[in-house]
């Protein structure tokens, strides 16, 4: 199946939009948001007004879940505005699905630099050293509490230095390929523009499996 039309969402409060027609990336840029109260959530009639009137289109929005080191309130503003646009692209009679993170940035291995490496290898380190710690004190669970407690911070830590890296090579990678838009990812807090270009790539270029590799919108 074809589609004349690609929308892409990376979700999130920093996220980004991207629009491409015919193949081509003609608009990207952050999502819209809404200030009330000290409180921010989506401009859902600017993002309305950005994506509509487009003929044969398919919406992609990366899945949402809740990270490690990342509080309940966060979780709960990320999920909330994860089913906005996801209800919003039905709303506009466009076919919606989502998409894993791991299941796009798979397919640009540039994103796979020796920063995000690195950052993940000392990751796996302290789990393994937290996983022999736990095994080798099983019988005490006061002791394994205790554990658990001592790796978290570093865990969690480790866990935004993989965020950050790839975020960056997410941005490396988007300005590479799209150099007329680099205005619109000059700062390190454009990675949800650079991120949904991505994705949109990622649609575009395998828009003839994108059934097989994305989920039904309810996902």
């Amino acid at each position: 199946m074809s589609y004349d039309a690609v929308v892409a969402f990376d979700p999130g409060l920093s996220g980004g939009i991207s629009i491409f027609k015919n193949n081509k990336l003609e608009y990207t840029g952050k999502i819209p948001i809404l200030k009330i109260a000290k409180k921010k959530s989506y401009n859902l009639e600017e993002i309305k007004s950005t994506i509509c009137n487009l003929s044969n289109c398919i919406v992609l929005v990366e899945k949402q879940s809740s990270r490690p080191g990342e509080g309940s309130v966060s979780s709960f503003t990320n999920g909330t505005g994860y089913g906005s646009l996801k209800a919003l692209g039905i709303g506009l009679g466009y076919e919606v699905r989502t998409i894993l993170p791991k299941k796009w940035k798979e397919s640009f291995i540039e994103l796979e630099n020796n920063e995000v490496i690195s950052a993940r290898e000392a990751l796996n380190t302290l789990k393994s050293l937290q996983k022999k710690e736990l095994e080798d004190n099983k019988s005490s669970s006061i002791k394994c509490k205790n554990i658990k407690t001592k790796y978290k911070k570093d865990i969690d830590r480790a866990f935004r230095e993989i965020k950050k890296h790839s975020k960056n090579a997410s941005l490396s990678l988007a300005r590479q390929r799209f150099p007329e838009f680099n205005d619109k990812l000059l700062r390190a807090n454009c990675d949800g523009v650079a991120e949904s270009i991505l994705i949109g790539l990622f649609a575009v270029n395998n828009i003839k499996d994108i059934q097989k590799l994305t989920n039904n919108y309810y996902s």
